[in-house]
């Protein structure tokens, strides 16, 4: 697989233009941990995101890496910043990325610790990823690990992560989703009572 857009393109999100440059500085200043994210729509299996919701930064689009085995960030200016800077005489700084390198996909049932938290990686309750990847909402991006970037809905770990990472084809980015180990124990002990687990 390969970037489905090319540099120069443009596109419409959100009643706004953006021209796709992979500025560096775009890459570099909206890709940072604890960068917020919002996110606004998938196109052509890849992921766009407002960094801390203000269309005039841009967008930052997560999609599959050349050889499909891990995510890459990718940059799109809005258009009115693009020309401002083009006519200012500003030069396109390619975004330096380390070099792909063959990565080992989290099997189900993975755990990682982040920040003092475990996540269990099982997709469920099966709604989270419909309810933190839907229009508008806000995450925060809590690490990149094996070329997959893990996000935190709303800032707070006790909610899960969002994990985004290639499809197994790797043609396009799939969402996944780790609860928090210790909401996980919940439910497990209320199953094992014999209770109701709460509504998602």
């Amino acid at each position: 697989p390969e970037m489905h857009y090319k540099v120069g393109q443009m596109i419409n999100v959100a009643g706004r233009q953006f021209v796709y440059t992979n500025h560096g500085v775009g890459i570099d200043t909206h890709t940072q941990m604890g960068t917020n994210l919002v996110y606004l729509c998938e196109k052509r299996g890849m992921h766009f995101f407002c960094p801390n919701g203000a269309l005039e930064n841009g967008l930052v689009c997560l999609a599959p890496a050349a050889d499909g085995s891990s995510v890459q960030p990718h940059y799109w200016e809005e258009s009115t910043v693009y020309d401002e800077r083009m006519t200012a005489g500003g030069a396109i700084v390619k975004a330096q990325r380390p070099p792909e390198q063959a990565v080992e996909k989290y099997p189900t049932g993975s755990l990682i610790e982040l920040y003092g938290e475990k996540f269990l990686y099982n997709n469920q309750p099966a709604s989270r990823i419909q309810q933190y990847m839907g229009d508008q909402c806000a995450l925060t991006i809590a690490a990149e690990k094996r070329g997959t970037f893990f996000l935190a809905p709303q800032n707070n770990l006790a909610l899960g992560l969002v994990a985004l990472t290639t499809s197994a084809d790797g043609s396009t980015v799939e969402p996944q989703y780790w609860i928090n180990y210790a909401e996980y124990q919940e439910l497990v002990a209320q199953q094992t009572k014999g209770e109701e687990p709460p509504a998602p």
